[in-house]
């Protein structure tokens, strides 16, 4: 049982005033009461003092080593290096809806493709023990899924719906592709824009209802 986990203060702003270490204690001790056990990043987590802290409460970590296209290939090397010894690293994560956002450098699809790939490759070569995830926006067609083939070995689907899935698992299942799926982001909003207000009995409902599709379509489960 996973969360997206991305400690900002406050008023703060993604991705200057993330931080890891200032929130880890407290955050690490909330998610393990709430029978969390694993959290995925959205920027890489290169300290091993965090890694600790999460480790203490058995909190594996899927940790996001390139983000930004701005940034050359080469850099995972280090991301990678710097806590590949660490036993709370559990995956390496490739990318967050870049389907959508062109590796926040607005690439289109098929130079956004490339680069996904080419990113997993590096990363495997720098380490070959562990598997490599992405996180993309809602369902990849047929033809991304052939185009990066076993270059990742775990896809992350990022799917917002309201109170169902509906044929969502179905759709995943006809793709040329024999690898696992999880669901890297879900849920509802907890603002009400239609009339202006939080709204959390909605939101609560909604997730609720999703959640339980899930395990009813999990082979873990």
């Amino acid at each position: 049982k996973g969360v997206n986990w991305n400690p900002i203060r406050r008023g703060g702003k993604h991705p200057e005033d993330l931080d890891f270490r200032g929130f880890v204690g407290t955050d690490a001790k909330i998610m393990a009461l709430g029978g969390i056990n694993a959290v995925r990043t959205y920027e890489p987590v290169t300290d091993t003092e965090v890694l600790d802290a999460l480790w203490e409460k058995g909190i594996f970590v899927l940790n996001t080593v390139y983000i930004n296209g701005a940034d050359p290939i080469d850099v995972v090397v280090e991301r990678i290096t710097a806590v590949m010894e660490h036993p709370a690293v559990l995956m390496w994560v490739v990318g967050n809806e870049w389907n959508y956002n062109g590796f926040y450098q607005n690439l289109k699809r098929e130079a956004a493709r490339s680069l996904m790939r080419d990113v997993a490759r590096k990363v495997r070569s720098t380490d070959s023990t562990r598997p490599i995830a992405t996180a993309y926006g809602s369902t990849p067609d047929a033809a991304t899924v052939e185009f990066i083939g076993d270059d990742i070995d775990i896809w992350g689907l990022n799917h917002y719906t309201r109170f169902s899935f509906k044929h969502f698992f179905d759709d995943w299942a006809k793709l040329p592709t024999d690898k696992p799926m999880f669901l890297s982001e879900y849920g509802s909003d907890a603002f009400n824009s239609k009339e202006s207000k939080p709204d959390e009995a909605k939101q609560a409902a909604e997730t609720k209802s999703l959640t339980e599709e899930i395990v009813a379509n999990s082979s873990q489960f």
